[in-house]
């Protein structure tokens, strides 16, 4: 296919601009800072994924979380996600990283970095990162093509904590998730049947691209970037690459069962 450039924009637009053709957004110096590759994932990598969570969803007791309707943090909220008697899968989100830094309020200040929680207390994750390694690899391989510098810099992160597990919290863990991480991002988000409201990610890094798809059984799929004044067709097995913690974005409700599959990069690891 044939990828327009497009230049970003102009504040205030009064009519907003929805593309459904590959496209990267570049700034006024010509750096890119997105990139939309629509039907990136096939659908028999989607029937991959769709079978991997339906298998988390009936597993796992410390997978996917959903919280109160009343929860202060959004990402669990309730009120975001599709009503659970209309839905396959389980409700809610899941972040695993095979080594990180954890965020929690009370950590000391000498902490060091090791596998997320979510791995640590759940036998079923790695059963689910194995069975979405294909998908992974792709994601990481395009990135390689779209941001040559940062996916080096991501695999050589990689193979520090390999040849350096014992500086680790729980080093084998550490090794055991490596063995099957299959991109060179830090960390893994998965999102059952939930709009995201538009947000920046406050604790990405700057400057770097993370690779968010979706996909799934549904309609009127629809990624906002208000900063470009452009909104993207969001169908099943499309991904961008973006600057999430520069550009607000977000991904509205749509008409049927819709799942996200995040790549991201933690500042304090790279």
């Amino acid at each position: 296919p044939q990828y327009e450039s497009t230049t970003a924009v102009i504040p205030g637009r009064s009519k907003e601009i929805l593309r459904d053709c590959p496209c990267n957004l570049r700034d006024k110096n010509g750096r890119i800072w997105c990139w939309f590759f629509p039907g990136l994932i096939s659908k028999k990598q989607q029937r991959q994924l769709t079978m991997a969570v339906l298998l988390l969803s009936d597993k796992s007791k410390k997978g996917l979380q959903i919280g109160p309707d009343s929860d202060s943090n959004w990402r669990v909220n309730q009120k975001l996600y599709r009503p659970a008697h209309l839905c396959s899968a389980k409700l809610g989100a899941v972040c695993y990283s095979p080594c990180w830094y954890e965020q929690g309020l009370h950590q000391p200040p000498d902490a060091t970095a090791g596998p997320s929680l979510t791995l640590v207390n759940d036998p079923e994750a790695l059963k689910f990162l194995r069975e979405t390694q294909e998908v992974a690899a792709l994601l990481g391989a395009v990135l390689s093509l779209v941001h040559p510098a940062l996916f080096a810099q991501g695999m050589e992160l990689m193979k520090t904590l390999y040849r350096k597990p014992d500086d680790l919290r729980n080093p084998d863990l550490v090794l055991d998730t490596l063995a099957i991480w299959a991109s060179p991002f830090t960390a893994l988000s998965i999102i059952s049947n939930r709009s995201t409201p538009l947000h920046r990610d406050t604790l990405g890094a700057m400057n770097c691209f993370d690779a968010v798809m979706s996909w799934g059984e549904y309609e009127n799929g629809r990624f906002k970037i208000p900063a470009a004044g452009m909104t993207f067709r969001y169908d099943t097995g499309t991904t961008i690459y973006l600057d999430t913690r520069t550009f607000r974005h977000g991904a509205s409700a749509v008409v049927g069962e819709r799942f996200c599959f995040v790549l991201f990069f933690r500042p304090s690891m790279l």
